[in-house]
């Protein structure tokens, strides 16, 4: 591997001195890779990657709020648009609205709900 990282970065003088003082032939990988071409064939590779199952983002990803469930009581992560564009967790739908919940406080609505992502699925046996 060591030498398929000196191999990538032998057009790159200034990545060699970082190559010969890496002991770790990943880091050599890296380190050669970031400084050409290849970081970026090396991103689109990870980014084709399936993602685990359970990931919120295997689900497809934010989607617009006018595709979301209407059923009472569903649970998704909503995102709060404009002033406040923050991900609000586990929000549930409540007389129409999506919610956030507080023991003290209660249904709280979120304020301004743009886009929605399903909950992953729980674990195995929970």
């Amino acid at each position: 591997m060591r030498e398929a990282a000196a191999k990538v970065a032998a057009g790159y003088a200034h990545t060699k001195p970082d190559l010969e003082r890496s002991s770790n032939a990943s880091t050599a990988m890296v380190i050669a890779a970031i400084m050409s071409d290849t970081g970026a064939k090396i991103e689109a590779a990870i980014r084709a990657l399936p993602l685990p199952a359970g990931d919120n983002l295997s689900t497809g990803g934010w989607k617009p709020i006018e595709t979301s469930p209407r059923a009472e009581g569903t649970y998704a992560d909503i995102w709060n648009g404009a002033p406040y564009n923050s991900r609000v967790p586990n929000a549930s739908l409540r007389k129409g609205q999506w919610c956030t919940y507080d023991a003290e406080w209660g249904y709280d609505p979120v304020p301004n709900p743009t886009h929605w992502m399903p909950l992953p699925e729980p674990p195995p046996g929970e």
